[in-house]
């Protein structure tokens, strides 16, 4: 089965228009690094040329590696030339990307290694360092490596932290984790994903955030929990077409298509592989490789095996050329499959053995222990080094406080009394503008809540007052009329000759039971008496009874604590999504999954009805839908295939509405 790809956050990168860091010490190598003597002299020439000649070869370098490298390593030449130390490391490193995008890894890594030895004795170049490391990395991660790869990302992130400006940490994170998923370390790997997250919003970074969501998609791909997955794709997908980004759609793409493989879909998973091949030497080698994997696995599934065969082989002859282990290991399982199907059984035979091998050297019980054993490491060293900064920190406020005793103690000798007046006064100063401002944050957090609630509270009062309307104005109508006509009735001496009247007193009884329905509805006194869960089983037990679907209830998290007006919110939106499915799905059953966590409530509801035809936007429950849950800053998605159903998924953060 093709394995899910995680996604590296702009994997490769380049620092060239970084300066060297100032006011910090120069970077010592790591041990086992090999060290290269340079004689670098002033430099005395102008480097702005250098330095653009070397950018327009990295810009070169994914549409035209050949030519990327020509100039890349003439750059390189006047860059040694002129001791210019910086424009040095920038050239190798750009050359290490060239080569990468031409698949060549193993060409790749002697530039980096040689810009590594360089930057970490040269003060021009040494913020450089993370990035050397983590593009080390990646190729090792690449290319089966993944201990040695686990050894390079740590080291980038430690240098990062002495050199910020380089590389972004949350990237790092997000290679980390993506290393750990290969290797099995799921849950590990999601500490460091919810981690990137984290920075990648801060930062605003929208393709980091995409390739986060990516591996994200992946960690629910492993749990099994498709739909989640699905999503979390379908939003880096959106996100790479509005970012303009190749490779972030062209992942989400190919990840959709193993997720469909994975639930044996290969019809589904086909024009999402065909749409991402479409994007052709735009996207890294290893990604792309991965796309003509997952092709011959579904041309194999759906028994076209000439073409799976053709894609496989390709696929092969990269792989081979590019030391791809992981991707060689894959191919010569499908390939074993193949040949099996085809009745070639000596040569199934042949790919399953080496298959079996290098499954061996990539997965086996030695390799996930020793990574693991990194992985403790590395978390206990940075415990270490987080109490060493804390005693550090402690140790500049003594000398700190040190420092101001005894400035007090002299001023005292000249103008004690004048110079606490004005520190006074300047300190109150400071004080209240801090407090105005605090305060005025606050008021205003609290009045946006306050709107919100507003909002909500009129909903709910407009509601009750339509509910008390329809059952004591029409549904009082309804019953008087049903029994002036059941008077009537007995006043005639033969009933039947009224032609249609005990059809009319039917037709008046269901009206008068749809009312109250409805108003039930709209005003239910059932979350009066019971926490959100309890209500929403009761409600569809009576959906059950009447409409006859089958809806299957599951809850995760504290969700019995909640605020009433927002319980009452929550109810309103799976209701409003179980009426959607009642009028228009056709549908027999229905999953409703609400799960509370971190101050984050999900809401996923899925039927298998027959979809929407058209635009699912057009609907006004839809609508209504859409427009509660943009009221509450949440996210909501809808999906829809003709005949195969329909999936809501809402996201909604609930600290503040929480607060009675």
């Amino acid at each position: 089965m093709n394995l899910i790809r995680s996604a590296c956050c702009l994997s490769f990168l380049i620092a060239c228009l970084l300066p060297a860091a100032k006011g910090q010490p120069v970077y010592s190598r790591m041990p086992g690094e090999a060290s290269a003597q340079y004689m670098l002299v002033p430099d005395l020439r102008d480097t702005g040329a250098l330095m653009q000649q070397i950018l327009r070869g990295h810009a070169l370098s994914r549409t035209r590696p050949d030519s990327a490298i020509v100039l890349l390593r003439d750059g390189l030449r006047r860059s040694r030339r002129d001791g210019f130390a910086r424009g040095i490391v920038s050239a190798l490193i750009c050359l290490g990307n060239a080569y990468v995008n031409k698949g060549m890894y193993h060409a790749a890594l002697p530039f980096l290694r040689e810009g590594l030895s360089l930057a970490a004795v040269s003060e021009q170049a040494v913020h450089q360092l993370p990035v050397l490391y983590n593009n080390i990395a990646n190729i090792c991660r690449f290319t089966g490596h993944y201990e040695q790869a686990l050894a390079y990302y740590y080291r980038a992130i430690l240098m990062s932290r002495y050199y910020p400006g380089s590389i972004s940490l949350s990237q790092l994170y997000g290679n980390l984790a993506s290393l750990l998923q290969l290797t099995g370390q799921q849950e590990r790997g999601f500490y460091y994903l919810r981690l990137a997250e984290k920075g990648a919003l801060a930062e605003g970074d929208s393709r980091m955030l995409g390739g986060i969501l990516i591996n994200e998609g992946v960690y629910f791909a492993h749990k099994k929990e498709w739909a989640t997955s699905r999503l979390y794709f379908l939003r880096a997908r959106d996100i790479g077409t509005r970012a303009g980004s190749y490779s972030l759609r062209y992942n989400a793409l190919n990840n959709l298509g193993a997720l469909y493989l994975l639930q044996q879909q290969p019809q589904q998973a086909l024009p999402c592989l065909l749409e991402a091949e479409a994007f052709g030497d735009s996207v890294n080698t290893y990604y792309r490789n991965g796309v003509r994997i997952a092709l011959g696995e579904t041309y194999l599934a759906l028994g076209k095996y000439d073409r799976a065969a053709t894609a496989l082989h390709r696929a092969k002859a990269v792989a081979e050329k590019a030391r791809l282990a992981g991707d060689l290991q894959e191919i010569y399982d499908l390939l074993a499959r193949l040949s099996a199907a085809t009745g070639k059984y000596r040569q199934a035979y042949d790919y399953h053995i080496h298959a079996a091998a290098l499954k061996d050297s990539l997965s086996g019980l030695a390799v996930a222990e020793r990574v693991n054993g990194l992985e403790v490491r590395y978390r206990t060293a940075e415990k270490g080094r987080a109490i060493l900064r804390y005693r550090l920190q402690i140790k500049q406020q003594e000398e700190k406080l040190r420092e101001k005793n005894l400035w007090i103690a002299g001023a005292v000798a000249g103008s004690l009394v004048l110079s606490v007046f004005f520190a006074g006064l300047y300190r109150l100063y400071r004080h209240k503008q801090r407090l105005h401002a605090h305060r005025y944050r606050l008021l205003q957090r609290e009045q946006e809540i306050g709107q919100l609630k507003a909002v909500m509270k009129g909903e709910e009062q407009e509601r009750a007052r339509i509910a008390q309307d329809l059952h004591d104005g029409i549904g009082g109508m309804l019953a008087s009329i049903k029994m002036h006509l059941g008077a009537v009735k007995k006043q005639t001496p033969d009933p039947g000759t009224i032609h249609g009247l005990e059809e009319v007193m039917r037709m008046l009884g269901e009206t008068a039971t749809e009312i109250r329905k409805t108003s039930h509805n709209l005003m239910p006194d059932v979350l009066l008496r019971y926490d959100l869960p309890e209500a929403l089983r009761i409600y569809c037990e009576q959906i059950h009874l009447h409409d006859h679907l089958q809806a299957d209830l599951q809850f995760y998290g504290d969700l019995a604590s909640l605020d009433q007006s927002l319980a009452l919110t929550l109810y309103r939106i799976v209701q409003e999504l179980i009426q959607n499915i009642l009028k228009h799905a056709q549908a027999t059953q229905a999953a409703i999954q609400v799960r509370e966590h971190a101050g984050i409530i999900t809401i996923t509801v899925e039927d298998n009805g027959i979809g929407f035809a058209g635009d699912p936007e057009a609907g006004m429950g839809v609508r209504q839908i859409r427009s509660r849950v943009q009221l509450l800053q949440g996210y909501f998605a809808l999906e829809s295939v003709p005949g195969k159903g329909t999936t809501a998924y809402i996201e909604l953060e609930i600290p503040n509405l929480a607060k009675g």
